[in-house]
C-alpha cells in the first residue's frame, strides 16, 4: 500500500530531527570526521 503525500512529509519531518540528534554527538568521531573528509 503506497503512502500518501501526508504520510511521506510526516515520516521525513520525524526522522531528520532524530537522525540530526543520533548523528550529533558523534560528530567528533574519527569514522564520522573521515566520512566528512571524503
Amino acid at each position: 500500500m503506497p503512502f500518501t503525500r501526508r504520510q511521506v512529509l510526516t515520516l521525513t519531518g520525524a526522522s531528520l530531527p532524530l537522525s540530526l540528534l543520533t548523528w550529533w554527538p558523534r560528530r567528533e568521531t574519527p569514522p564520522v570526521a573521515g566520512i566528512e573528509a571524503g
